[in-house]
């Protein structure tokens, strides 16, 4: 087992209210006393934070960091997006900015200013050349990489774009918006033309679309995800258990299956066409904000306000690992297409990329 790289402390004392545990405590949330302050109650609190400070990490180095934003600007990353060759990364910030990383060594490639956008909340790439950005405004702006280049601006939400997903065969593209619509955008035609696709019952959080394309989930601050058909545009079952917001939704490889992460700290493994929850992940400290499956669809990696990533088994719903390094909350993991990396994007200055090893233990 590889020990925590940081030094694990706790004080214990029989006489006092208070257990104070610091360090690789999950979040560094200090235990609350139960009133047991008996020498068997307390042995087992100290094997636990022995237990979980000698967890096995998945990540077979320490992340290689980059930091990408100006070590003079107060702009945090916002948003990430992987391009499907892997060679292309795109990060945008709070003050409107979108960059274009190389995915191999982290070097900005270009880089631009949306004016008036105010946070980035969003980015999907489309195709080879194009890449989409919703922002604060309720836009959606189409871009060309390459060479920065704005392509088309796209309009018709009127709050802020929470959420964008390409369908699989690049036809159209789907964005969910705070105004609590879901809108399809046509992009075989210039400029692209767009509908609602449906209403959902609170802000939109999030969406995905199974790899079959009959399908799309929407996640949101209603504390549920509904699964709409996209021939009909019907609804076909809602995902209810969570007692926080959805912020992440994603439909496994098959699209039998659909996880969703939420504010109340928990992960939840869904039947996509029953809605029957199969599993719920605890680990994470407090609100999940992010998530995405390995390609082979074996393995959640999740992303939260505790600054930590967390790998999951999503058959035994068991937590592998937690990669730490991040210094702020969380906000998108992109696991590349070969399962080789995972991409990490926290509220700072600074881009992760760890090293994924094909197995591991499970975490006590």
């Amino acid at each position: 087992m590889t020990p925590c790289r940081k030094p694990c402390a706790a004080t214990v004392a029989a006489d006092k209210a208070v257990f104070e545990f610091e360090a690789q405590t999950p979040g560094n949330i200090p235990m609350r006393d139960s009133g047991d302050h008996s020498p068997l109650r307390i042995g087992l609190i100290v094997i636990g934070l022995l237990l979980a400070c000698t967890a096995t990490l998945k990540a077979a180095e320490e992340p290689t960091a980059w930091r990408i934003l100006p070590d003079d600007s107060d702009a945090i990353i916002s948003a990430l997006a992987l391009r499907q060759d892997e060679r292309r990364l795109v990060v945008g910030s709070d003050r409107g900015e979108v960059l274009v990383i190389d995915a191999a060594d982290g070097s900005t490639l270009r880089r631009w200013t949306i004016p008036d956008a105010g946070r980035i909340h969003v980015l999907a790439f489309l195709d080879e050349k194009r890449v989409a950005v919703g922002d604060d405004e309720g836009r959606i702006t189409l871009w060309n990489f390459a060479d920065g280049l704005l392509l088309e601006t796209l309009t018709g939400h009127e709050r802020w774009i929470t959420a964008l997903v390409v369908s699989p065969d690049g036809k159209f593209l789907a964005s969910g918006s705070y105004d609590r619509q879901v809108r399809e955008w046509d992009l075989t035609v210039s400029p692209a033309t767009s509908t609602v696709l449906f209403a959902h019952p609170a802000a939109v959080k999030c969406l995905d679309i199974s790899r079959d394309g009959q399908k799309l989930v929407a996640g949101g601050s209603d504390r549920a995800a509904t699964v709409w058909d996209l021939a009909s545009r019907k609804p076909l079952v809602t995902l209810k258990g969570h007692t926080g917001a959805v912020r992440g939704c994603r439909f496994t490889p098959d699209s039998g299956t659909i996880v969703t992460a939420a504010d109340d700290g928990t992960v939840r493994v869904w039947n996509a066409e029953t809605g029957a929850r199969q599993r719920t992940l605890s680990g994470q400290a407090v609100m999940v904000w992010c998530l995405d499956l390995s390609p082979d669809g074996r393995r959640i990696a999740s992303g939260g306000f505790d600054q930590t990533v967390c790998l999951w088994n999503i058959e035994t719903g068991k937590r592998e690992s937690i990669l730490r390094g991040p210094t702020a909350p969380v906000v998108n993991v992109i696991w590349s297409d070969a399962g080789e990396f995972l991409y990490v994007a926290s509220e700072e200055q600074t881009l992760r990329r760890y090293l994924i090893q094909p197995e591991t233990k499970a975490t006590p």
